[in-house]
């Protein structure tokens, strides 16, 4: 499942000589002298520079040649080798700088259907990028985290069936964000770390509320205030509402609100009469969803199990 990785090596003196002779490349010079090497091996760009040599790309595409499959725990130690041997540098030892994790689910409807049933994520924005692409993105500036949901057909062209890809992606202080000590090209097939980042990748998928089809509860004939015929009102409204619309309001709201708090307290507020006053019952896409993202991680989990067996 480990796609695109970005490597770092400190620059040792003499290791840019087979790689300037063996491949293309194209030098780059700025007013203050400083310059760099930037060559292109297959889908991999590296760059060479008096500090440091960098190896970005997908790892799953170089070892093979798309990543409509998969690297799995037993095939990353070969594709780390490959690279090795291609670039002529022990690439166990390069940090990783950033690391995706994605995987490519066969679904019963096409991959924008399942965007109408994934809701916010914590202190994320949701960007609805296009009609084949969802994306969830830090608030901050500097992205150090998202996630993506978007429609592996359309980037395949003409095919059979849906595909859904999902990616997580960590792109700034991995070892904070994955909680390992540190992490190298020999970290990316080390057991423990591969076992934590595909549970991680679930993990932030759960964490993503989902729209289900909400009904309302019963009213059995009984009375009740004006207040209380306000919110089972909104509560109704709501249940309706798509999820695009929802946060076009809510964006519209909040700089209306006096301060954050004020703001969280709305939230709690709508979460509250959603709760008390609808029943939320799990969609046949969201459940679809669920059995998809848990089958995948089983497999690599039996994956690693066959290594012992």
């Amino acid at each position: 499942m480990i796609d695109t990785i970005h490597f770092s090596l400190p620059y040792v003196r003499g290791e840019e000589e087979v790689l300037l002779s063996s491949f293309e490349y194209t030098k780059t010079t700025k007013k203050d002298g400083i310059f760099w090497y930037t060559l292109t091996i297959g889908n991999l760009r590296v760059y060479i520079s008096i500090s440091q040599i960098t190896v970005q790309g997908s790892l799953c595409k170089f070892f093979l040649g798309n990543n409509l499959q998969s690297l799995t725990y037993n095939t990353i130690p070969l594709a780390i080798e490959k690279l090795s041997d291609t670039l002529h540098l022990k690439m166990d030892d390069a940090k990783v700088t950033r690391i995706d994790i994605g995987a490519n689910l066969s679904m019963s409807s096409p991959a924008n259907s399942y965007f109408l049933i994934l809701g916010e994520y914590p202190r994320f924005c949701r960007l609805l990028v296009s009609d084949s692409s969802l994306r969830y993105e830090s608030k901050h500036k500097k992205q150090s985290h998202s996630l993506a949901f978007y429609d592996k057909m359309e980037e395949m062209g003409k095919g059979e069936g849906y595909i859904l890809r999902y990616e997580d992606r960590w792109m700034k202080n991995l070892q904070k964000q994955l909680h390992y000590p540190e992490i190298t090209g020999k970290s990316l097939y080390d057991e423990d770390f591969y076992k934590n980042t595909i549970f991680q990748w679930k993990g932030d998928y759960e964490k993503i509320s989902k729209v289900g089809d909400n009904r309302l509860l019963s009213l059995n004939g009984q009375s009740f205030t004006a207040s209380k015929a306000k919110d089972i009102l909104l509560c109704s409204a709501l249940s309706y509402m798509p999820i695009e619309e929802r946060i076009k309001i809510e964006t519209i709201i909040k700089p209306h609100l006096a301060n954050g708090q004020n703001w969280y307290r709305f939230k709690k507020s709508v979460q509250s009469i959603e709760a008390k006053y609808s029943l939320e019952s799990t969609s046949a896409l969201e459940h679809e969803l669920n059995e998809a993202i848990t089958r995948r991680v089983q497999q690599e989990i039996d994956t690693i199990s066959s290594q012992f067996l």
